[in-house]
């Protein structure tokens, strides 16, 4: 066979694409809506995550959420879109009816939305979980008390059903980290309002293992324990990483408190020889102003001293210098007198006078 015959046999053999227009899709929905739930619910979710051509609006999204909401299997419906949301597996349809379904239950359930668009905070979560099989609101709890009654549904089936409804909500936060501990939280609280009782400990998990290895097909039973039991190994590990990260930052803490306590000491140290010194210091320069004051005290005295001489000095000096004028001068005046005058001797005792003010301008200077 020739290679243009084997690509034409495998062309014939592939199914074609075929485009589905929303009417058509619509009843489609419709039609397998009536099917049993084994048939039903794998079916309308096929043709839900296959969709229809072109792209959708709300209007179309809200006319397939009023004709799934009241179906008795939406609960479960919703659970398969939300994991093959979160493996990635929705069309852009898809996805945007999960999200229809999800906000309507979240509405429903009184489930935490905070005003600011973010998600619910980890408090939040366990709160609305530890009241949250008694926090339906009251229109919610008739409705389901009818369809109790109407389908005959016994009360474990309730509870099973509030279960899936309680985990579409919190399949909103999916992206948090502290999510898979809430829905082990969530599943334990389902435990406890059912009357059951259910501890996790390693007897337990022993047990369960034991059972798991009885089995007649053991490995599917302990592929699934290890599934349920990955989240909270990596929970784990998260913790140990965490516990060694904040380890080794007390221990830089510790080593940077010892060093700043090394440091202190240290600055203690200094700051009592800078304190014996600045006494040491405060003594010299008390000592040394005292001194200066004694010899302040003391220059003063003496310049007062020197001072008194001075003027003693000052004064005889004066008084003989007047003294030795006077006398001059007299010999002058009886030289002047003599007749004749005696002019060279007059001339001759004012070059004495001269030089005794000479003599005294020294002893002033």
């Amino acid at each position: 066979m020739s290679d243009e015959n084997t690509i034409t046999k495998i062309q014939a053999e592939k199914p074609k694409s075929q485009q589905i227009t929303f009417d058509s899709f619509f009843e489609l929905l419709k039609s397998k809506m009536e099917l049993k739930e084994n048939k039903a619910i794998p079916q309308v979710f096929q043709i839900l995550k296959k969709g229809f051509s072109g792209d959708s609006n709300k209007e179309q999204i809200d006319l397939v959420f009023d004709l799934l909401k009241p179906w008795k299997f939406i609960d479960l419906l919703a659970i398969k879109l939300i994991n093959e949301e979160k493996n990635g597996k929705l069309r852009p349809f898809g996805r945007q009816f999960t999200n229809r379904i999800r906000f309507d239950f979240i509405k429903e359930y009184n489930y935490p939305i905070p005003t600011n668009g973010a998600n619910a905070s980890r408090d939040e979560i366990f709160d609305w979980i530890k009241n949250g099989f008694r926090a339906v609101s009251i229109k919610s709890v008739e409705n389901q008390t009818e369809q109790i009654a109407s389908e005959k549904m016994s009360s474990s089936k309730f509870m099973d059903k509030q279960l899936r409804n309680m985990f579409i909500c919190l399949s909103n936060n999916l992206k948090d980290e502290f999510i898979f501990e809430a829905i082990n939280y969530f599943l334990s609280e389902y435990f406890d309002n059912a009357g059951k009782k259910f501890r996790i400990s390693k007897n337990s998990y022993f047990n369960s293992i034991n059972k798991a290895l009885a089995a007649k097909n053991p490995s599917v039973l302990v592929e699934n324990i290890l599934v349920f039991s990955a989240p909270f190994k990596e929970i784990a590990q998260e913790a140990r990483d965490s516990e060694s990260e904040l380890w080794r930052k007390i221990q830089s803490f510790q080593t940077k408190i010892q060093q700043m306590e090394s440091n202190e000491l240290s600055l203690k140290n200094h700051l009592h020889e800078a304190t014996q010194e600045n006494h040491l210091l405060n003594e010299q320069l008390s000592s040394k102003t005292r001194a200066l004051e004694e010899w302040k005290a003391e220059n003063k005295n003496l310049d007062n001293h020197w001072q008194e001489l001075s003027k003693q000095k000052l004064s005889k000096q004066a008084g003989d210098t007047k003294r030795r004028l006077q006398n001059q001068i007299t010999e002058i005046r009886l030289s002047l007198e003599n007749q004749p005058p005696d002019t060279e001797i007059a001339l001759l005792l004012l070059q004495r006078i001269e030089k005794i003010l000479g003599e005294s301008d020294l002893d002033g200077k």
